[in-house]
């Protein structure tokens, strides 16, 4: 297993058990129930936990691919900077899901406030690293890129299963069988001289 692998599989963890985690407190908060209010606490360590791994594998990932493949820069950047956003904003809110994870254990009283804080703060790393993920698939998958107004998606060459290599993309037939995508640059058109 390499870096990207890595990256690849921790990375999903906290961008879904985060939406659990509020599912969870959220459940808490209408049955009153310490019980989910705990697993909600301690689905959101387990996160803060995968989300570190996640940052720091980032870079050697993007190294890996980075010599694989011809990717945009900016891709890369806009992703690590709302990655570290959402990384330092996991740090603190597991900080405090462990503080007050310490007090219910030690059997001291969790005011509402605490409470509303945690919730408010899964609702924004939740949106962060659903962001940082929507930007990360952007790098390896440009069928998810925007395209700018009026432009066309490059064309597409279907290609048989046994010709299928790294750069393609696997894909079902409607008819049944895998087929794979590859994306094609449109060669340019020479431009004609004007003559004045």
């Amino acid at each position: 297993m390499n870096a990207a692998h890595l990256h690849l599989i921790s990375v999903h963890v906290p961008v879904v058990g985060t939406w659990i985690a509020l599912a969870l407190v959220g459940s808490a908060a209408l049955w009153r129930s310490e019980i989910l209010f705990r697993a909600g606490l301690g689905v959101f360590l387990a996160c803060g936990l995968f989300a570190g791994v996640a940052y720091w594998s980032g870079p050697p990932a993007w190294e890996q691919i980075e010599q694989q493949r011809e990717i945009s820069r900016s891709l890369v950047e806009d992703h690590a900077v709302i990655a570290r956003a959402a990384f330092l904003a996991t740090i603190v809110q597991a900080v405090l899901a462990g503080q007050i994870l310490f007090r219910l254990l030690q059997e001291e009283p969790v005011g509402s406030i605490l409470r509303v804080v945690f919730a408010v703060g899964l609702v924004i790393i939740g949106s962060l690293l659903v962001w940082s993920a929507a930007l990360g698939g952007r790098i390896s998958h440009p069928e998810v890129r925007p395209t700018a107004v009026g432009q066309q998606l490059p064309p597409r060459q279907l290609l048989n299963p046994s010709r299928c290599s790294r750069s393609h993309f696997p894909a079902r037939h409607p008819a049944g069988g895998c087929i794979c995508v590859r994306f094609v640059q449109p060669v340019p058109q020479a431009e004609s001289a004007e003559i004045v």
